[in-house]
């Protein structure tokens, strides 16, 4: 799914996390995935229907856990 990830409009960047980031994952894991995006393309997510869902969500057989940020503002607060 990197590349689909990769294409969606405004991202610049994504990170693993949860247990699969960790080493720790079992067959009962979903993939938790953070995606990155430009200040426009989080405004636009926020206000219209993200290009993919976010939270739970069952995506080429896989389950993920999927959330969106602001990178410039979470930049930001982290210093």
């Amino acid at each position: 799914m990197l590349p689909e990830f990769e294409a969606l409009p405004g991202v610049v960047g994504l990170t693993l996390n949860g247990g699969l980031s960790r080493g720790y994952a079992d067959h009962l894991s979903e993939i938790d995935i953070t995606i990155y995006l430009t200040s426009e393309a989080f405004k636009d997510w926020q206000s219209n229907k993200p290009p993919i869902a976010v939270g739970i969500t069952r995506l080429a057989g896989q389950l993920y856990d999927i959330k969106y940020v602001d990178f410039a503002a979470d930049s930001a607060r982290l210093g």
